[in-house]
């Protein structure tokens, strides 16, 4: 393969990686949030 070619996928796989994890972790940190608004408005 050429160099370009390498480049585009290696930079498409991450890509692929960080838009996974993003998307794990985004409602993971939102429920935290919410749970800490729930704990302080019942205080």
């Amino acid at each position: 393969m050429t160099e370009p070619i390498t480049i585009a996928i290696i930079a498409a796989i991450a890509g692929l990686k960080s838009g996974t994890i993003a998307s794990i972790i985004a409602p993971w940190i939102n429920w935290g949030i919410q749970k800490k608004k729930r704990k302080t408005r019942a205080t």
